[in-house]
This record gives C-alpha cells, structure tokens and sequence, in this order.
C-alpha cells in the first residue's frame, strides 16, 4: 500500500505546478507507460496527462481584459494597460483580438483561451481557435472541429469536419462531406443531408443539393425548391 501511494504521489506530483491538464485526451496507465486509450474510454481521476504551458498570468493590474491591449514585443504577445505596463507579460506566440471578455492565445503552437481576468482558462492544448463569437467559439483538436460556451465548457464535441459560427441559435456543421444543422448543446436539428448550407438568416439558410440551391426555415421545411443556381437575400 505504501509503495502504490508513492508511484501515485509521484506521477502527479511531476510539474503540476508549470503545466495544466488536459482535460479532451484520454490516457491510460500500463506497463508504468502513460498511453493514449481508445476513443470513449472513462479515464480514472487520479491519472492526468501535464501540458507545458505557461502558468495563470494574473496581477492585481488585471481587473477586466477588456480594458487591456495586445502587443507584440520582441515577436512575444502579451497585453498592457492604459499606462503602457504589462498587465500579462509577452509569453505567447499569436494572440487575437478581445472577444466576449476572452483572448485566444498560442504558446508552443497550441492555442488555448484567458478569461476576463487574464487567467489561462482554457489550456493551450488546440490546433485552432477562433475569436468568441455571441458567447461561443470554435476550436479544432485532433482535426476536428467542435464548440465551447463563455465559460470554456465543450457544448459540442470534437466530431465535424467543419462548422460555422452561431447563428439565430443554430450551428451550420458538416459531417463526413454533408452539412446539416446543431443547437448550441450539440443536438442535431436539421440532418445532415446538404452537399452546402448557408448560415441563418430571418429565420431562412440557404441548402445546396444535386448542385443547385433552395431554401428552408428553422425546422428543415423547404420553402423553395432546389433548382437555383445560387442564392442571395
């Protein structure tokens, strides 16, 4: 029992303190080897994989994001306040635009997201990020895109091979080459069965089948057929 408590001790303590966890990869523990388990697979609690990147950049300066501005110094990104100070030192390799109170960042070539206080909330773990947009954003793990809401919680898998921004409560996705609708929890709405889609609009997308264009409501009725060459409103 003493001996399992000190591998266990060991493993997690092993700089926990640089890094953050990733909380999208499954691992497993065999042969004392950290190993990637199969897809679906519930990982123990106990058993964490540690990513370098850097710390919680927070100081006392950071009281609300939105009043910082990007710069790049000596090809380092960090934000600075009204005085020209660094409220969040220039660690990163990219960073955008402030968006719905988050800043996407990259660090190693991962991006991940600071939350109003400046705080690293999102691990850069992603291959891609998009700027918040309405409350959401779009990020790519694994070449697969998925969505998280303000608070840096997945509310749409990884599973799609693209997918549009929201839209009057509606996220145009393609899946395995056809396009079709989610919600904002990733429940399917309108099924994929588009060879294209247009975002929302009034309460009317645009839909692409056999080559030609028509259009639908919310509820996947059409309302004009598809015998268009394109269409615009």
């Amino acid at each position: 029992m003493k001996r399992f408590f000190l591998t266990l001790a060991t493993l997690l303590g092993c700089g926990c303190i640089a890094g953050q966890v990733v909380l999208q990869e499954d691992i497993s523990l065999k042969d004392k080897k950290i190993e990637r388990a199969p897809a679906g697979t519930r990982v123990p609690a106990s058993v964490v994989q540690v990513v370098e990147t850097p710390p919680p950049l927070v100081t006392p300066k950071v009281s609300d994001i939105n009043k910082l501005f990007a710069v790049s110094d000596n090809g380092r990104w960090g934000m600075v306040n009204m005085e020209g100070e660094f409220a969040i030192p220039p660690v990163y390799d990219a960073m955008k635009a402030v968006s719905c109170s988050h800043v996407a960042v990259k660090y190693d070539g991962k991006w991940g997201y600071l939350n109003k206080k400046g705080i690293l909330e999102t691990p850069c773990v992603l291959e891609e990020a998009s700027s918040y947009e309405n409350g959401y954003a779009l990020i790519l793990q694994n070449g697969r895109w998925g969505m998280i809401d303000s608070t840096g919680k997945s509310c749409i898998r990884c599973d799609y091979n693209q997918l549009h921004p929201v839209r009057e409560g509606l996220v145009a996705a393609c899946s395995e080459g056809l396009w079709g609708f989610l919600d904002t929890k990733g429940s399917l709405e309108i099924p994929f069965a588009y060879e294209a889609v247009t975002d929302f609009q009034n309460g009317r997308a645009g839909f692409k089948i056999n080559g030609k264009w028509g259009i639908m409501n919310r509820k996947g009725e059409i309302l004009i057929d598809a015998r268009f060459d394109n269409v615009e409103w």
